[in-house]
């Protein structure tokens, strides 16, 4: 296990700034996921720590040590790919043991080693099978072994389940979580997957354009956002942002510029204490099993509520909105969260 911490770690291809400033504190045996949109840095700032990408400024390091200088190898980090970046003409055991062998390491020790770890990845009898003939899944355990048996000190994942199908994805995050508590050791984790980030992480980094949002547990950052970026971007369905200034029976108690609210928060009937959001329009209805996701355009803003499919609520062409006070979520201007007591 290995904490590791970065100190305004800055980003640039040329003039173009890709990571600014940025300071994020690891702990040893920590699964840390680092979430956003495609484009925000992400995975650039997991190459940088790999070292296969180099530190435009500030610190980089890995107990204590700098390691900006030091290659990939000299890191003790091994990183798991989304293309998993197997070599086709080698066995699954040649490509677990592949780095093992480059080292020098006695074939019997490998032998020994490639054993132990399929076993924990549960893929001993593919060990004589090549790439062409596996499953994404499969394919993506192998990766997984090829990593652990060089016994890292850091774990480094790269969108590993983007290329697998639903299911599949559902039954690796289980694997890889379960990975986590078996080995105890440091993972760092890419995903533009908010489900990812939700059910794997000990704590999530929301990225968005090179500079981080939010840091924390997965649920204080689901209930306690500190931007609307934030907001939007961890939940499913996302949160809800209205205009105040679009939306008049809203303005006489605004405390800010936006107001947010959760889809499941949301109601089509008044109860005690909650308020009007006006009457909202039917755009869409999307049945998605036990609950119904219902669509609806609330002034000049689209809204989402949620809504049980046993309740037997029908969606309306035309219905009054209302929420409750306390689950309402103030902004700036400036898309910054305001504290109301």
């Amino acid at each position: 296990m290995a904490s590791l911490v970065l100190s305004n770690v800055e980003k640039k291809f040329g003039a173009q700034t890709i990571i600014e400033g940025m300071n994020l504190d690891i702990h040893s045996g920590e699964f840390m996921v680092l979430v956003g949109p495609s484009g925000c840095g992400k995975s650039t700032l997991l190459r940088m720590i790999a070292g296969l990408e180099s530190v435009s400024g500030g610190f980089l390091s890995i107990e204590g040590r700098d390691v900006r200088h030091l290659s990939p190898k000299e890191r003790g980090i091994a990183m798991v790919f989304q293309s998993y970046a197997l070599y086709p003409h080698m066995t699954v055991s040649q490509n677990i043991g592949f780095a093992l062998k480059l080292s020098g390491m006695p074939s019997g020790q490998i032998k020994t080693q490639i054993a132990e770890v399929a076993a924990i990845l549960r893929i001993d009898d593919l060990l004589l099978k090549k790439p062409g003939q596996l499953s994404g899944g499969q394919k993506q355990r192998v990766a997984m072994g090829r990593a652990m048996v060089r016994s890292p000190k850091i774990f480094l994942f790269d969108e590993p389940l983007s290329n697998l199908d639903a299911q599949l994805r559902v039954t690796m995050r289980a694997e890889i979580a379960e990975l986590h508590e078996r080995l105890g050791v440091t993972m760092i984790y890419v995903t533009h997957d908010q489900v990812e980030a939700m059910t794997l992480a000990d704590r999530i980094a929301v990225i968005n354009k090179g500079k981080i949002e939010q840091i924390g547990a997965p649920l204080e950052v689901f209930h306690d956002p500190k931007s609307v970026f934030v907001a939007r971007f961890i939940g499913t369905p996302p949160m809800n942002i209205l205009e105040i200034a679009q939306h008049s029976n809203l303005q006489k108690d605004a405390r800010g510029s936006f107001l947010g609210m959760r889809p499941e928060q949301i109601t089509m009937k008044a109860t005690s204490g909650s308020v009007s959001l006006g009457i909202a329009h039917l755009r869409l209805v999307e049945p998605l099993g036990s609950v119904v996701l219902q669509h609806y355009r609330l002034g000049t803003t689209n809204a989402m509520l949620v809504v049980e499919s046993r309740s037997g609520l029908a969606a309306a062409e035309s219905t009054e909105l209302f929420v409750h006070p306390d689950q309402l979520y103030w902004f700036n201007q400036d898309g910054q969260r305001i504290k109301v007591k």
